[in-house]
This record gives structure tokens, C-alpha cells and sequence, in this order.
């Protein structure tokens, strides 16, 4: 056999064995970290900060989701693991309960697209709303019932999503390429 045959034979098992391999072992699904990103409510505040869906779709105990006061008198809250509770329905994403006992704020979001099922780079827009229709995406300072935030038996401010989205990071893929054509030419620039 030629010696350029033994190294290209060497390196299409080497492919074949990681084939293999990658078909062999199923791959368990990531936790899935949003980001919020240009976030914004009806009255000029807004929100930012981070989530984990965890491989089965439900929500972690990582989260870090701040807002900032505007005009209407929603108060600005940290939802924070710990001080704050999460879930999840369908494809609505809900933080409940903040840390100010008893003015308990209240941030559900809405997206457009499911949240458990997106690929890495992915983008998903947030459901905006008004007053008068349903309330997609909002905060209140208190309790959500219908169109209404209430505390108490008293009428609390509340404030509309107007516009964002979450994002997810991007795969590494090119670094991981770059590490591939390094090793295909540290093969090849061996000695036989």
C-alpha cells in the first residue's frame, strides 16, 4: 500500500468510528437560556435578564429578571430564584410572586413560538397587547384577574408589554470547526 492510502484510510475510520458513535448514544437535550433583549412596557420601563428551561421544558431555578419603574406605578422588581417563583404553560412563560411582601409584583410573558423546542440562536418574539384586549404580556403590582392587577381587594397599576423578544446564544460551531481542521492537519503533517 502507498503511505498517502494508510493515512487517508486512517482518517475515513476515524470518521466513520465518530459517525457511528454520534448514531449510537442518543444526545440528552441542553438546558435552554433565554435572554431577554430590548424589552419594553407601555409606559417607558423596562425589563431584562435571563431564564433556564431545563431538557424537559420546565422552568429552572435559574432566573434573574429585572424591570425598571415607569410612568403607571408598577414598581421596579427583581425576579429572582428564590424571592420569586416560575411556571410555565403551553407556551406561555410566567414569573410570579416578587420579593416585596405584601406588594407582590406580577410578569408573565408570552411568546410566539414555544420556548422548550428552539434551537440555539433561535429568537422569540414577545407577545405584545393593550388594556382593552387580552393581556399577553404584562406586570402588575399584585394579583392579575381579567384586564385588572388587584391586591387585596384594591385595584393595582398595571403595564403592558409593547415590545422584545428573547434570544438564545449561538453554538460555538466555529471554534469547534477550527479544532477539527487542526486536527486533519496535525494528521496530515505527521511523519508516516
Amino acid at each position: 500500500m502507498q503511505p498517502g492510502f494508510c493515512g487517508a484510510l486512517r482518517v475515513c475510520c476515524c470518521v466513520l468510528i465518530g459517525l457511528a458513535s454520534g448514531f449510537a448514544a442518543p444526545v440528552a437535550r441542553a438546558d435552554i437560556i433565554w435572554t431577554l433583549v430590548d424589552v419594553t412596557f407601555n409606559d417607558g420601563g423596562t425589563a431584562s435578564g435571563t431564564f433556564t428551561l431545563n431538557q424537559y421544558g420546565y422552568g429552572e431555578a435559574n432566573f434573574d429578571i429585572t424591570t425598571a419603574g415607569g410612568t403607571s406605578g408598577v414598581p421596579a422588581y427583581d425576579y429572582v430564584a428564590g424571592t420569586a417563583g416560575i411556571s410555565i404553560s403551553g407556551d406561555k412563560y410566567t414569573i410570579a410572586f416578587g420579593q416585596n411582601f405584601p406588594n407582590v409584583g406580577e410578569l408573565v410573558l408570552q411568546f410566539l413560538d414555544p420556548l422548550d423546542t428552539a434551537p440555539t440562536g433561535s429568537i422569540d418574539p414577545i407577545v405584545t397587547g393593550s388594556l382593552s384586549g387580552p393581556l399577553d404580556s404584562f406586570e402588575c403590582d399584585g394579583y392579575q384577574s381579567g384586564n385588572t392587577c388587584s391586591l387585596n381587594a384594591v385595584v393595582t397599576p398595571i403595564r403592558i408589554v409593547s415590545g422584545g423578544f428573547a434570544e438564545t446564544p449561538e453554538p460555538a460551531s466555529l471554534p469547534l470547526l477550527a479544532i477539527a481542521l487542526a486536527g486533519l492537519v496535525a494528521l496530515r503533517r505527521r511523519p508516516v
